[in-house]
């Protein structure tokens, strides 16, 4: 009888935990509009309780707890000795509409199966590929990428790497865990970041609603500086203003800061994840964009970890084209429609007062004869200027670059 009552019991609790934790939230906008905010039908508040600032032991288990949405100020050593210290984001589903021309207009994330939604491609189970089986969790390096003893890390204090390639980042991130399940950031983590920030504060430009020195005046080596700063933010998201007194000449870059009129903002983090732009570019892996002279100018991903590739014929064969119109030009351009992964479209008809970031920079045309498959970019680095920002796309370069401010993220997804 106590076991059946415990039982009950249970059930009872996990209902009222589900019912307590649900959400349904519709974000929609006019792609005519001159601003970039968009409308929101409902808060998320009960899929931001839910994330953590957790520490994962080479086995992908969580061992320490840092910070949480109640106790967002993070405790406990992130040198990497409670593990490495990630994101956890809870599983959610997604619906998207488009106008007539392709372009998205809105999005709907639940926390439950529906009609017309699928899981997220960060959630889903990939032996299975069609969401219907998925995982509960994935986790998101709260830093960026740092190589040390043959895998990447996400530690703080120290300065992120770069001049690596897509693939040696890759080999590093699969390394970092024993069960091999480590990978870098990639298309659709960073398109479920971008779901989760545009619902959360109801605007596309997030260099404004979340500074983070994305237009530095001349001091060229802040992508160069520790990682860590926001640690002692008191909420979950918010940036932190250079330093005014000794410690890596903060004082010198505020200075010409302020009198650009740009504010003094060194570092920002959203839910837990340091720098989502600004500091380096961060490789996107799971996704390339195809150049090729006398080819479609398209984009193509795979949401598999395991898939992922930086062979061309590989990616041809094995990756699925999304099937767009990605905007062919050798210059940069305003943002306007976006596709899946809020990819630029062509056709964009933007300007400078209605866009998703600043500027975005692509090299699909035939000049220079590059016809191989591109590596995709995201966030800017901090000498980018405005083309720096959470939709930032760089897709100008081969999948063999290797470039002091192209860095990574560490990601891991238990299968």
């Amino acid at each position: 009888m106590e076991s059946i009552a415990h039982s009950v019991a249970k059930s009872i609790s996990d209902r009222l935990a589900s019912l307590l934790n649900s959400f349904n939230t519709r974000v929609f906008w006019d792609n005519t509009e001159t601003d970039p905010v968009v409308d929101k039908d409902t808060e998320m508040l009960n899929y931001f309780k839910q994330i953590k600032k957790v520490g994962l032991n080479s086995a992908g288990e969580e061992i320490h707890t840092f910070a949480t949405w109640d106790s967002p100020i993070t405790t406990g050593a992130t040198d990497g000795s409670l593990g490495q210290v990630m994101g956890k984001f809870p599983k959610l589903y997604v619906k998207f509409e488009y106008d007539v021309n392709g372009y998205i207009t809105a999005y709907t994330l639940r926390s439950t199966p529906a009609t017309g939604f699928q899981l997220h491609e960060c959630f889903w189970d990939y032996d299975l590929m069609d969401g219907s089986k998925g995982r509960d969790e994935v986790y998101i390096g709260s830093y960026e990428g740092y190589s040390v003893g043959g895998k990447l890390t996400s530690i703080s204090g120290v300065v992120s790497t770069g001049s690596l390639t897509m693939v040696q980042f890759r080999d590093l991130a699969k390394a970092t865990f024993t069960d091999w399940n480590g990978h870098q950031l990639d298309f659709y983590t960073q398109e479920l970041i971008q779901l989760l920030f545009y619902s959360y504060y109801g605007n596309r430009d997030s260099q404004t609603v979340l500074p983070g020195y994305t237009e530095r005046a001349a001091y060229n080596a802040a992508d160069f500086r520790n990682n860590g700063r926001t640690d002692i933010l008191t909420t979950v998201n918010g940036y932190i203003n250079a330093q005014t007194g000794a410690g890596e000449l903060d004082a010198d870059l505020a200075a010409g800061w302020q009198t650009g009129g740009r504010g003094t903002a060194i570092a920002n983090r959203f839910l837990f994840i340091e720098n989502i732009f600004g500091a380096k570019w961060k490789f996107l892996d799971g996704c390339s964009f195809d150049g090729r002279v006398g080819a479609k100018k398209t984009a193509w991903v795979h949401p598999d970890p395991r898939v992922f590739t930086s062979v061309d014929a590989d990616v041809l064969t094995n990756y699925i084209d999304l099937n767009i119109d990605v905007l062919t030009a050798d210059t940069t351009s305003w943002i306007g429609g976006v596709g899946r992964g809020f990819i630029p479209l062509a056709a964009l008809g933007a300007d400078s007062a209605k866009y998703y970031c600043d500027l975005f920079y692509s090299y699909l045309s035939d000049a220079a004869n590059r016809n191989y498959l591109r590596s995709v970019l995201a966030g800017g680095f901090l000498s980018s200027g405005s083309n720096a920002g959470l939709a930032a796309r760089d897709s100008y370069y081969s999948l063999a670059l290797a470039n002091s401010i192209s860095g990574s993220r560490l990601c891991y997804k238990k299968l």
